[in-house]
């Protein structure tokens, strides 16, 4: 009776420590599979990003020959009737359509990047929730085994006695 009632902590200390193992194996997939998400959130926000990027650029060039085109007309305008484009009311258009075109870049730009902040403050409360919800390794390992660490040391020592 006394042999069985010695291996009884060693075997109840085994299988914790299985468990254990088990338990910290499921933590490290979970974080495998957390660490996962976010970088498929990441990638998804960066494509997110680069089309911005993009539509924001177009947008750019089209204002850009909008000017262009506005401009180039008012000159012919004003050359059709004799003017120089640089001479007073003349000039003073022409200046008026490039501040205009300058104040609707200045806002196209404040825009994006108001959009912009905005994709990565989403980007950062959905990876934030992501780690909240993550499992934390190391003190569940810690946890568990310092469980099976006291279980043997008390089969030791009821061994021992």
């Amino acid at each position: 009776m006394g042999a069985a009632t010695a291996v009884t902590p060693w075997l109840t200390g085994a299988t914790l420590g299985l468990g254990a193992v088990q338990t910290v194996a499921g933590m490290a997939q979970a974080n495998s599979a957390a660490k996962s998400q976010q970088d498929a959130m990441r990638a998804q926000a960066e494509q997110q990003r680069q089309l911005m990027q993009r539509q924001y650029e177009t947008e750019a060039r089209r204002r850009n020959d909008m000017l262009e085109r506005a401009q180039a007309r008012a000159r012919v305008s004003f050359g059709s009737r004799g003017l120089s484009p640089t001479d007073g009311s003349a000039g003073a258009l022409l200046d008026s359509i490039e501040t205009q075109a300058g104040t609707e870049a200045a806002e196209a730009r404040s825009l994006f990047d108001w959009r912009l902040s905005g994709l990565d403050a989403g980007l950062a409360s959905s990876l934030a929730r992501i780690d909240d919800r993550r499992p934390d390794l190391l003190s569940g390992a810690h946890r568990t085994l310092g469980q099976v660490n006291q279980l043997l040391r008390w089969g030791r020592e009821t061994n021992l006695s």
